[in-house]
């Protein structure tokens, strides 16, 4: 994979992206993203690990990823890397929850193909681990892309990070502070974010009675019934499917996102 120097790089000929990342700064061009993982300049051993990483991902194509086309180095270390920009392009969480009315058509058809993005990741071996619906974008035509592919384990290289829903549920709720990197631990951070989706709450935090108010009107929700109570009651952390097997596309109901606010949580969100 090509090396470029951090001094090489004329950063005022990028623009800074208006969302940034908690671990990152990200800049973009008419045709390149550079993202600089600036938290990390003096973790010599994240560095290095994740330099090792990113050269063994080099050469293998997915398409719907992300996936870095140069590494970015100062004084002999991994800071950052150069990816395709994806233009007009927004995370799934905010283009589903930010207007008041979604058709759970919409969700499910966004949802699916994500999911089957998920297969593929997991068929080159990858285990995406920091997976949530912020990390993976939509633009205006509907094409989908996984981004943050940093955050992944691959072969012996361990990520150190997991999404915050993942591990709010994890440690938080099932009081589980460790975990191993999993196929199955990503389509559980896949649904706890398809939840948050639907519900704009997470699903340790959802009422039976809210939980039902849509379930019972949808299909989909139906079918994943029991994982959500495998998820919620079992000791140990139950098998989960790539939810493209379980969406039924025929769902046809319109979530009106008002009504899923409580007057209370109205009133927290003014003054918060």
């Amino acid at each position: 994979m090509q090396e470029i120097k951090l001094n090489d790089i004329n950063l005022d000929k990028f623009e800074k992206c208006k969302i940034q990342g908690t671990k990152s700064i990200t800049y973009y061009n008419e045709n390149y993203c550079i993202k600089i993982l600036d938290r990390f300049f003096s973790c010599e051993s994240y560095c290095d690990t994740l330099y090792k990483k990113l050269t063994e991902l080099d050469g293998i194509i997915l398409d719907d990823v992300l996936m870095p086309k140069a590494l970015i180095l100062y004084n002999g270390f991994l800071v950052g890397y150069v990816m395709e920009y994806f233009k007009n392009s927004i995370n799934v969480f905010d283009y589903l929850t930010t207007g008041r009315f979604v058709n759970c058509k919409e969700i499910f058809k966004i949802t699916k193909q994500a999911s089957l993005i998920l297969r593929k990741v997991h068929k080159a071996g990858i285990i995406y681990q920091d997976l949530s619906f912020e990390n993976i974008l939509i633009n205006d035509e509907g094409i989908i892309k996984y981004s943050d592919i940093e955050g992944c384990t691959f072969k012996s290289y361990e990520a150190i990070f997991i999404s915050r829903l993942l591990k709010r549920f994890l440690s938080d709720y099932k009081n589980e502070p460790f975990f191993q990197p999993s196929q199955n631990m990503d389509r559980i951070s896949f649904i706890l974010s398809f939840y948050s989706v639907i519900y704009l709450q997470e699903l340790q935090k959802l009422s039976k009675r809210k939980y039902h108010a849509l379930a019972d009107k949808i299909s989909t929700l139906k079918n994943c019934d029991k994982y959500a109570e495998m998820l919620l009651k079992s000791a140990s952390l139950p098998e989960i499917p790539y939810l493209n097997e379980v969406i039924n596309e025929n769902d046809n109901y319109v979530i009106d996102r008002e009504k899923q606010i409580t007057f209370k949580e109205k009133i927290f969100r003014m003054f918060s």
